[in-house]
């Protein structure tokens, strides 16, 4: 390679404009103008395995499918956990009252209070709602 030639690629090289075929042919020259960094670059150079896509695709496949395999389990030891404390909690229907004993306990209730009107006309509406009119004694 010429001197003339050698010094455009170099001044290419350090601008960052350069292709990597005239970075290989600057970094193989044994007279080019870089010294010591062309020969750390040369020592350096390594090569990208055959196989390095496949072997980071397997590795990305793993981590996914154990995190997942993870995932489902978890979800199926939580759904059980909740199944079982259903049953624990969750009454059975023996105690059920029938109709009559429903009516019965509400006449019960009813009973104790009074059926008085003359109540309510004695007493200051407090707060008023579509459902729930709140009133105080005066």
């Amino acid at each position: 390679m010429d001197e003339q030639k050698r010094k455009e690629l170099t001044k290419k090289y350090l601008s960052a404009s350069s292709t990597l075929k005239e970075e290989e042919l600057l970094m193989n020259d044994p007279h080019n103008t870089l010294g010591d960094w062309a020969t750390f670059v040369r020592n350096e150079k390594s090569e990208v395995p055959m196989n390095l896509g496949k072997d980071v695709m397997q590795a990305i496949g793993k981590k996914t499918n154990s995190k997942r395999i993870f995932l489902f389990r978890a979800v199926s030891v939580a759904a059980a956990f909740a199944l079982l404390l259903s049953f624990l909690f969750i009454p059975s229907r023996e105690n059920e009252m029938t109709y009559e004993e429903k009516v019965e306990m509400l006449e019960q209730v009813l009973s104790g209070f009074s059926t008085e009107t003359n109540v309510i006309a004695d007493s200051d509406v407090i707060y008023e709602d579509e459902l729930l009119i709140v009133y105080m004694n005066k």
